[in-house]
């Protein structure tokens, strides 16, 4: 079954584990374009199934109405050894799964041109799909995240 959701193909695909979950909080890249935002709360991996399960939980709410936006993108690959393997001889072959690696205030999702119940409906449904925390905001002025209220 195919996704909507596109890997990357990079020249250098494997990626350390230890270095793909940045500690600290997300302040970058904070202009909206939606009304209504899912926002992460805590430090974790959001993996491709992860994010195509949320998406279609706010989309079998949507019904074509209103606009969804993606912020992230899953671009780095896992790679896992096969069990009862020897040691050494390479890191494996195969990718396990693609992630992408969030810090608490990350926005995940944007919604715009739907009503409020519908918002809050699609997010509440969303939210058990993904691993992290997550927290709903409203916002008053497009453009600036403080000026927000939660849903």
């Amino acid at each position: 079954m195919k996704t909507a959701i596109l890997k990357r193909s990079g020249k250098l695909p494997k990626f350390q584990k230890n270095l793909s979950c940045p500690k600290g909080q997300e302040f970058k890249n904070l202009e909206v374009l939606g009304t209504y935002v899912l926002c992460s709360t805590e430090l974790g991996r959001l993996t491709e199934s992860q994010l195509e399960a949320a998406r279609r939980a706010i989309k079998r709410v949507l019904k074509k109405k209103g606009q969804l936006d993606l912020r992230v993108f899953p671009s780095i690959a896992l790679t896992k050894k096969p069990t009862e393997t020897r040691m050494g001889k390479g890191k494996g072959n195969k990718v396990k799964e693609w992630v992408y690696p969030v810090r608490p205030g990350k926005i995940l999702f944007e919604l715009s041109d739907v009503s409020k119940l519908k918002a809050k409906t699609a997010f509440h449904l969303a939210a058990p799909k993904l691993s992290v925390k997550v927290r709903a905001f409203c916002l008053q002025d497009r453009f600036s995240v403080p000026k927000c209220t939660f849903i």
